[in-house]
């Protein structure tokens, strides 16, 4: 059986902040091209941490972060090279918005590259585009509602062309209709994507595969994952509505396969309408 390899990997991680213990301790993680990863666990358990480390941005304690199967080097030019091929958007987007308009944001990581400024304007135009945000070209960052900041943000992330984007809790904040709108910008991006939340309704119907941060280590997998209680519980989560449903109907969860996770209203539907005895009842 081929097996593609990773793109982006954390071998026994250890992560900690100065003067702090480790947040990760021996983790695990990978993304391979293609894949939609939804990253989950409780505040503090070190989602961010394990963002941040893939990023460039913190250098782990120890272990090894690889890209494209050569380990990252943080010095200036490796690390330039690497943010290049690998962007991280933070959960507060006023943490990366600084210039005056929306245009000049967007437009600082291509310049950065080198771009001349046709080019730039090419890229700002199409992340614009695939985010939703056309209008707000000329806007002034100050006068963004919360949402659009985070599109904003987002978009100066998109322009950089990334093979993966790391999004740290980009629905949050964000009303129900902003959400429906994020997610549906994410679907035209050609990246990778790994997006950290606590929502599992969310990981379950958006991811290809889960990772759930818990006791300083990862647990990577299918979205099947999320229907064990054990697992869930240890990192302060919840089973998704479609598990609680089923487990409360008498499904054994275990009898569906990865392939057979419903994921949706209409999943959930057309499982029980095909059990032989219709819906339990009390």
């Amino acid at each position: 059986m081929n097996v593609t390899a990773p793109v982006l990997a954390a071998h026994d991680l250890v992560a900690s902040f100065p003067g702090g213990e480790p947040v990760l301790n021996r983790a695990n993680f990978a993304v391979s091209t293609g894949k939609r990863v939804a990253l989950l666990g409780a505040n503090g358990s070190g989602k961010t941490t394990l963002l941040t480390c893939l990023s460039g941005a913190l250098k782990p304690v120890d272990g090894q972060i690889t890209f494209e199967g050569k380990p990252l080097r943080h010095d200036r030019s490796s690390l330039r090279a690497h943010r290049g091929c690998v962007q991280l958007v933070l959960q507060n987007p006023d943490e990366q918005l600084f210039s005056a308009d929306v245009t000049q944001d967007v437009s600082f990581g291509p310049l950065n590259l080198g771009l001349d400024q046709r080019e730039a304007r090419a890229r700002v135009e199409e992340a614009l585009e695939l985010l939703g945000i056309t209008h707000l070209a000329e806007r002034p960052v100050h006068q963004l509602s919360y949402g659009e900041k985070k599109r904003v943000a987002i978009a100066g992330a998109v322009a950089m062309r990334p093979q993966l984007l790391l999004l740290d809790e980009p629905t949050a904040g964000l009303d129900p209709a902003g959400i429906v709108e994020l997610l549906s910008a994410l679907e035209g991006l050609s990246s990778t994507v790994v997006l950290a939340t606590h929502d599992v309704d969310l990981a379950l119907t958006w991811a290809d595969e889960v990772a759930i941060v818990a006791h300083h280590l990862v647990r990577q997998g299918g979205p099947e994952l999320l229907s064990d209680p054990e697992l869930v519980e240890s990192a302060r989560l919840r089973q998704p509505w479609q598990y609680e449903l089923l487990n409360r109907l008498g499904v054994d969860l275990g009898t569906l396969g990865g392939d057979g996770v419903p994921r949706s209203v209409a999943d959930v539907a057309a499982l029980i309408s095909r059990m032989p005895s219709g819906v339990p009842t009390e």
